[in-house]
């Protein structure tokens, strides 16, 4: 593109492609508009947590029926499915703070990286980890970021 007629490019996501992309695009002539970096929210999202958070038994069992599917579709890199069933699932069940880090896998997988960091500081702030495992979550955050 010649520098006389750049472009207008606005980036969704502030990982390392969009880091990339904004140190690239500029050299060559386009202009970069509003960097996107928070996940979008949606309603619901993320569920009650603490005392707000009450599953019955019911929404237990459908939650693990869900994770079954959300691990199928992960396993077979259909990750808009495993995103779809992670999250119902974990809205029908909001103690099951693991799916919080099976979202962020999935999401990771699929080059969805800030919405992978909000999953997995969610799942820091609820699931609580603790030694190794945060240390680990800590730098997998820092290296999407």
């Amino acid at each position: 593109m010649s520098s006389s007629r750049a472009g207008i490019l606005s980036i969704v996501g502030a990982g390392r492609v969009g880091r990339a992309l904004g140190k690239l695009l500029p050299r060559r002539g386009w202009r970069i508009g509003p960097v996107l970096a928070q996940a979008i929210k949606e309603p619901g999202w993320p569920p009650p947590e603490g005392a707000a958070c009450k599953p019955s038994k019911k929404d237990q069992d459908e939650a693990k029926t869900l994770f079954g599917l959300g691990k199928n579709a992960h396993d077979t890199s259909n990750y808009s499915d495993a995103i779809r069933y992670y999250k119902d699932a974990y809205k029908r069940d909001c103690n099951a703070h693991l799916l919080l880090k099976n979202l962020g896998k999935v999401y990771e997988a699929d080059a969805q990286y800030a919405q992978a960091v909000e999953a997995y500081k969610l799942y820091r702030a609820r699931g609580k980890p603790t030694g190794e495992e945060l240390d680990l979550l800590d730098a997998k955050i820092v290296n999407l970021s």
